[in-house]
């Protein structure tokens, strides 16, 4: 996943925007732990300047503009 994910970032990272289907309403197994998913954003995305674009800069543009 990771090669994908900064992939996808060194591609178009004002597009990207974090997103997890919590509380996952339609999975009829244990659930993934929400914290471990968030960890991975720190691997895929270790500057701190793109992290704060992608959850915070990029959804604000798209939600908000």
């Amino acid at each position: 996943m990771l090669p994908f994910a900064r992939q996808l970032l060194s591609a178009n990272e004002e597009r990207c925007v974090w997103g997890s289907d919590w509380p996952h309403p339609h999975i009829p197994v244990a659930m993934p732990n929400d914290g471990d998913l968030l960890s991975e954003l720190a691997r895929w995305a270790p500057d701190e300047r793109l992290r704060q674009r992608i959850l915070v800069d990029n959804p604000e543009c798209l939600y908000f503009s």
